[in-house]
């Protein structure tokens, strides 16, 4: 099998080739583009194997790279993982710290021949639509709160330190707090709250569609909203981001994906005790299982010991314990079918 490292870009990529016994083939540097590339592919005369590293527009690549006969595997490898791979394979390479696209791209293709690539799970087309989705959705949440604190902000230093919840549903009382103030500092308020009200009315409907594309008929959102603390958008942004549980030998992997697996701060037999959690994984289900965690704190079923490692650790810690455990709960209730019993 052929193996070709490729280190893409947007509109060119570099390409390297390498023999199955380690020497280096053909190295060239072309149009990212199905013609040019399929071109380049068909000079093969066995199985190719492509490596490159998940970029913005890795899943397009991807598919269209699926489509040429010859390429019998495509492995996106996470970037951030790999690159401290690559600077080991680099030094005994012989290029020591240097870097450039021809060498990463041959550092790709010798990950792949070794067999040491980190690879990551691409979506197919339904899961990355509503991934999509529910991505967004989450975006405009922190675009609204972040938006509103800037409104808050501003009131206050000006000396109006109205609340947000009676900002956002009294009108009379945003409409006293807003001419209070300088008329340039008004244009300021109205310019954000005019933001603040499309920010809203576009959540909205997204959710609609939300909704009509992962509706709660579907057996993971019937399983998953039975779960402490998740609603129906945590739900689905747990179902999106996991997609299928089965890829996961067992929790203890799903709960490192997922952000939450705390990382050893050891020396000379030492625990520095502080909690470093793993910052390659994904943001989105951590963010979920911590949000679900807050909502989950005064359940029966967690109270005690939520109070119990709040007492004792701190309440940053109890959550992230408490998001640990819905993790493993989440990854037994999706493998197994059930609901949540209490």
């Amino acid at each position: 099998m052929h193996h070709i490292g490729i280190d893409l870009h947007s509109k060119f990529c570099t390409i390297q080739h390498i023999v199955e016994d380690g020497s280096l083939g053909s190295s060239t540097e072309i149009a990212t583009e199905k013609v040019a590339l399929f071109k380049y592919f068909d000079k093969f005369d066995q199985d190719i194997s492509v490596t490159f590293e998940a970029g913005r527009n890795y899943w397009s690549f991807y598919n269209m790279l699926k489509q040429h006969p010859k390429i019998k595997r495509i492995q996106v490898v996470d970037p951030r993982r790999s690159r401290r791979v690559s600077e080991e394979l680099s030094v005994q390479a012989g290029y020591g710290r240097a870097k450039n696209d021809r060498i990463d791209a041959e550092m790709l293709a010798e990950l792949d021949r070794q067999n040491r690539a980190p690879i990551i799970r691409v979506p197919n087309k339904i899961q990355f639509e509503q991934r999509t989705l529910m991505r967004h959705r989450m975006d405009m949440v922190n675009m609204h709160t972040s938006i509103l604190c800037k409104i808050h902000s501003i009131l206050a230093l000006h000396g109006n330190d109205i609340r947000k919840n009676e900002f956002l549903n009294n009108k009379l009382a945003r409409e006293n707090a807003i001419s209070s103030l300088s008329v340039n500092i008004q244009g300021i308020i109205l310019n954000y709250y005019s933001i603040l009200t499309q920010v809203t009315d576009q959540s909205k409907a997204l959710e609609i569609i939300i909704f009509e594309q992962i509706p709660d008929s579907h057996p993971n959102i019937k399983i998953l909203l039975t779960l402490p603390g998740a609603g129906p958008i945590i739900s689905r942004v747990i179902h999106t981001e996991t997609w299928d549980i089965r890829r996961f030998k067992f929790y203890t992997y799903y709960n490192s994906y997922s952000g939450l697996a705390p990382m050893d701060d050891e020396s000379a037999g030492k625990r520095s005790g502080r909690i470093i959690l793993n910052k390659f994984s994904n943001r989105y289900l951590k963010y979920a299982f911590i949000l679900a965690a807050h909502h989950a704190r005064n359940h029966p079923k967690f109270r005690r010991k939520y109070r119990l490692d709040e007492k004792k650790h701190g309440a940053m810690r109890a959550k992230l314990n408490l998001a640990r455990r819905l993790n493993k709960h989440v990854f037994w209730m999706l493998t197994r079918q059930q609901p949540f019993r209490e």
